[in-house]
């Protein structure tokens, strides 16, 4: 999924075994997107195996779990040039040849 110039609410969602060159599962674009509920399992990319969040997007993550994404770099999650918040979200098993489980350029939240 790519949100671009946007801010969706995203609930109750399962990204399982997606891919891509950045995000497996999504990719934030000066987006603004508040995500609950959701889980990311066994996603694959470059950048952020389940999400990139790239310029100057912000992403609210609400009780996510991430498990078993793998990407280069950042394994669960990519963080470039942006800033995130993450509450109560659960990380398991991911991989990253860089970074584990996520990489930033600028602050996370928790």
């Amino acid at each position: 999924m790519r949100i671009d110039g946007s801010s969706p609410t995203i609930n109750n969602c399962i990204f399982i075994e997606n891919s891509a060159n950045g995000g497996g599962a999504i990719f934030n674009y000066y987006a603004y997107p508040v995500i609950t509920n959701c889980s990311f399992i066994r996603n694959v990319a470059q950048n952020g195996g389940a999400m990139v969040i790239h310029n100057n997007s912000s992403a609210i993550l609400n009780n996510c779990s991430f498990t078993e994404n793998f990407a280069q770099l950042g394994g669960a999650l990519y963080n470039g040039s942006s800033g995130s918040i993450l509450n109560d979200c659960f990380f398991s098993g991911n991989e990253g040849a860089t970074a584990e489980p996520f990489s930033t350029a600028l602050p996370v939240l928790c």
